[in-house]
């Protein structure tokens, strides 16, 4: 186990990082292989790193994906009819004995029942056209010039997935003695060696992934802080004695003081679930 300040004691609070082979999600045939227990069970975590809880931890954010979507004028409404109406039938296949070809029945009743309602749809139809042809951007351009009107956008947000999670840890080292500087210079090796690829022949392995969790004194996992899911260790930046004006060492050429900044990327999204399973302030 590697651990910085060497004084790290359980009843403060930290930081533990540990790595483990790359899996992915859903379980493909012949790429798990060889890890004790089979190929459903979770390789071991190797390498614990304990550092000191920064004085600032990292930003969060959990981000969804939202797009506006427009259903302008009557032309739109039907068009969104149209859409649902066959999205319903679609959804409804080999449910209740419904078959593909009673589907498509239903598809043309939604298409019958579209022309019955043709009207102002028709004429938006026809007006966008025109406006195609003069280089307009679309029937609402027209009326706005005639009438001084434009189409009802019938504005719609729907939902679209949720977003893998990215964050950053910053950490300053400033050695206190050789046994320190060592254990600094074996943590710095460990996050730059395992999270870069391995020579394989005429392939690479994928790096190792990563799971950060915050440790609370002798009571384990921080009940409060958010939780991290398993994730990928894209940056690591180190930068010796930052904010100096001299390059200052100590007698061994032991930079006085380094900073190491680590950029994770989750694998894997965050639902509803997963923040109510934990509790606290959830994931």
């Amino acid at each position: 186990m590697f651990r910085y300040p060497l004084e790290i004691e359980s009843g403060q609070d930290f930081v533990v990082f540990t790595h483990e082979p790359y899996r992915t999600n859903q379980n493909i045939p012949g790429q798990q292989e060889g890890f004790e227990g089979g190929p459903n069970v979770a390789p071991p975590p190797d390498g614990m790193i304990v550092l000191y809880m920064p004085n600032s931890t990292p930003a969060v954010t959990n981000q969804n994906s939202w797009k506006q979507q427009n259903f302008v004028g009557a032309l739109g409404q039907i068009t969104r009819g149209i859409g649902v109406g066959m999205a319903a039938g679609a959804m409804n296949l080999g449910e209740s004995g419904m078959g593909v070809d009673e589907a498509i029945e239903g598809f043309k009743d939604q298409l019958e029942n579209i022309k019955s309602k043709g009207g102002s749809a028709a004429r938006q139809f026809v007006l966008g056209k025109v406006a195609e042809t003069f280089g307009l951007s679309g029937a609402g351009a027209l009326t706005a010039l005639q009438r001084g009107e434009v189409y009802n956008p019938n504005v719609e947000l729907l939902y679209e997935a949720p977003q893998l999670r990215g964050f950053s840890m910053d950490f300053v080292f400033i050695p206190k003695s050789m046994k320190e500087a060592q254990m600094m210079n074996s943590i710095i090796l460990e996050f730059k060696a395992f999270s870069s690829p391995l020579e394989n022949g005429p392939m690479l392995k994928v790096p190792n992934l990563w799971r950060v969790t915050y440790k609370s004194g002798i009571e384990g996992n921080d009940k409060f802080m958010n939780k991290f899911k398993k994730a990928a260790l894209t940056t690591v930046q180190i930068q010796h004695n930052p904010g100096t004006d001299m390059h200052a060492t100590f007698s061994d050429g032991t930079p006085l003081v380094t900073a190491m900044s680590l950029g994770f990327q989750e694998v894997d999204i965050i639902t509803q679930n997963d923040h109510l399973s934990v509790g606290g302030q959830g994931y």
